[in-house]
């Protein structure tokens, strides 16, 4: 069976709509852009850092799991920057 360009367009669409579409919490905007900048400005992270940190803080998360910034920083009283990889319990 063959499907027409259309019936593929339209099956993609409705994985957007009901797989990814849930995930995609925060939408860019002017304002985590500047909010984006000013945390740059901060935490002298990268503007993509940044604007990740932006968008978790803008979602409401109180934790991002990452090795690449500075462990247990807490940004703006709310946001805990926490290295998974430093965080285990090592059992002999």
């Amino acid at each position: 069976m063959s499907l027409t360009p259309r019936v593929c367009a339209l099956e993609c669409q409705q994985f957007v709509d009901a797989a990814i579409q849930p995930l995609n919490r925060v939408g860019s905007s002017p304002e985590l852009l500047v909010t984006a900048l000013v945390l740059q400005e901060e935490s002298r992270y990268s503007f993509y850092d940044s604007l990740m940190l932006a968008a978790a803080l803008q979602a409401g998360a109180t934790t991002v799991y990452t090795e690449d910034l500075q462990h247990h920083q807490l940004l703006r009283g709310s946001l805990r920057i926490v290295n998974p990889f430093l965080d285990t319990v090592h059992v002999p």
